[in-house]
């Protein structure tokens, strides 16, 4: 089995591209790697998030993140 990987993009990824990549790069994954954009994976209980914009701090406490 191979070991998962994990691939956050992040704005380099975007520069001269359209943001349909992401989903170009999702189709053509390997079963073991997770593009993540605005999304989440749970492996071995163990969840990964990832977001594409910048959150201010109090935003997620108040919605208790």
């Amino acid at each position: 089995m191979k070991a998962p990987v994990i691939y956050v993009p992040g704005n380099h990824e975007f520069y001269h591209h359209d943001i349909a990549l992401i989903d170009e790069l999702k189709a053509e994954a390997a079963d073991n790697v997770h593009v993540l954009n605005d999304d989440q994976v749970i492996i071995d209980g163990v969840r990964f998030l990832s977001i594409s914009a910048i959150i201010h701090p109090v935003s997620l406490a108040e919605d208790g993140v």
